[in-house]
């Protein structure tokens, strides 16, 4: 039996103050913060009520300041005219070029995608985890990374610095006919596929400040989601049916995961202390919507999943070296996630998410020098 935790009683909007709760040291309470300014119709079948969840962190402390809605500024997103396709070198095939192997110590019936430095700099990998091959997507002396697999498996998005600053690109699955999709002068990070695998959300930073978009990858159509005054993105994960997004925000140097309802809702903070350039996932099960997240503290940081309507959480890894990154198998009964508990190298594992951490069987899928980062699975 895992033990869960309920912080329903102790959710409260912003402006009031932050104790410790629940007879818990370190549990703040979830602010509702006004910064979700939605304009735009999405047209993704999105509707929704805001319900809070807070992790348990941190001891009493006073109120965070919530991030000012503002008003959109009249500015658009840069796209690149038509389909840009970008030659990459060598350009890989579905006929096989780029397919090696990788040490695969536990035979584990999924396959993934993942950057790793294989090669020397950061390249996108789809990795057969009961075969132990391996194929190399991209080929680019840019870095290539935060892939995201559409939930129909057929494209992948992520993230490249080769035309000088993070921008979003899109490629077939097998790598294939690669696109950039945004052409901006400063970074645009973190894309995350809608339910549908036809529109994708990412963080545009324009004027130092990183906003939420949204795009339609067959027409090209943007739409601002935020209008943050101050800040940075982090990861983004749309709920299974759609409804909701969830994404993670720094300000102050305080990293935290929000909650909005899609097309007008207002984010609610729902997770006070979380570790930033992690994957979130969102996941439903007979026991509700719940969300993957890592938080923790110092080089000890755990995998934890919480429940968005009942408030309840629990420990998924609990390790004293970083777990990041965690992602749901098909069958919904392993988390894979990347893990530096073996030594210095990232590696890839995958555990239960039922069952007590402390008495769970970790399973490693990789076993080699290079490094592996931010997996997805479909």
């Amino acid at each position: 039996m895992h033990q869960d935790y309920d912080l329903r009683k102790n959710t409260q909007t912003i402006g009031m103050s932050k104790t410790t709760c629940c007879g818990l040291p370190g549990a703040d309470r979830a602010d509702k913060v006004g910064a979700f300014n939605c304009r735009y119709p999405l047209n993704l079948g999105f509707s929704l009520s805001l319900c809070a969840v807070l992790w348990l962190a941190g001891c009493q402390s006073t109120p965070s300041p919530a991030i000012s809605p503002g008003t959109l500024r009249p500015t658009t997103l840069p796209v690149p005219s038509g389909v840009t396709t970008v030659t990459l070198t060598p350009s890989p095939t579905p006929e096989g070029a780029g397919v090696s192997s990788f040490n695969h110590p536990t035979r584990f019936d999924i396959a993934l995608i993942a950057y790793s430095d294989r090669d020397g700099d950061n390249e996108i990998y789809h990795l057969d985890c009961s075969s132990g091959e391996i194929r190399q997507l991209t080929d680019n002396k840019a870095s290539d990374s935060y892939p995201s697999w559409s939930p129909d498996r057929e494209r992948i998005v992520f993230v490249s610095d080769r035309d000088g600053d993070p921008e979003i690109y899109l490629m077939e699955a097998d790598g294939s006919n690669p696109e950039q999709l945004t052409d901006n002068l400063e970074p645009d990070t973190f894309p995350s596929w809608s339910p549908d695998s036809e529109n994708i959300a990412f963080f545009s930073r324009q004027e130092g400040v990183d906003n939420l978009w949204i795009m339609n990858i067959f027409d090209r159509s943007l739409r601002p989601l935020t209008d943050f005054e101050d800040g940075k993105g982090g990861a983004i994960a749309f709920s299974p049916r759609g409804e909701k997004i969830f994404f993670g925000y720094e300000r102050m140097q305080k990293y935290k995961i929000y909650m909005a309802d899609l097309p007008e809702g207002t984010p609610r903070e729902i997770i006070a202390h979380a570790s930033p350039e992690s994957r979130l996932t969102c996941i439903s099960d007979p026991d509700g919507l719940a969300l993957l997240y890592v938080s923790g503290t110092g080089t000890q940081e755990d995998i934890w999943l919480s429940y968005i309507e009942d408030g309840r959480f629990r420990h998924i890894t609990k390790n004293t070296a970083p777990d990041h990154s965690p992602t749901l198998t098909p069958d919904g009964e392993n988390v894979v996630f990347s893990s530096q508990r073996d030594g210095d190298n990232w590696q890839l594992y995958a555990v239960s998410r039922e069952g007590k951490a402390a008495q769970k069987t970790v399973r490693r899928l990789t076993n080699d020098t290079f490094n592996y980062h931010y997996p997805d699975v479909k």
